[in-house]
């Protein structure tokens, strides 16, 4: 049920975003591209479901995902 789920404030979310962007970062300089390609796109899929999220950020976002091909 949809309604079981509890739901998230958006600064939860946007502190999840930095959280797993800093994780993203961390796979890419240790060198494992495969997981930090996970990283930035949970990133972006959360970043998609807030409303006001900062578009700068969100393509920054875009490019970390971009640089791993």
């Amino acid at each position: 049920d949809l309604h079981s789920f509890p739901t998230r404030r958006s600064s939860d979310l946007k502190e999840g975003i930095d959280a797993c962007k800093a994780k993203g970062n961390a796979a890419f300089q240790g060198g494992k591209f495969g997981d930090a390609d996970k990283c930035f796109s949970a990133c972006i899929a959360i970043a998609k479901t807030l409303s006001g999220y900062d578009a700068e950020q969100t393509s920054m976002l875009f490019s970390n995902r971009a640089s791993l091909g």
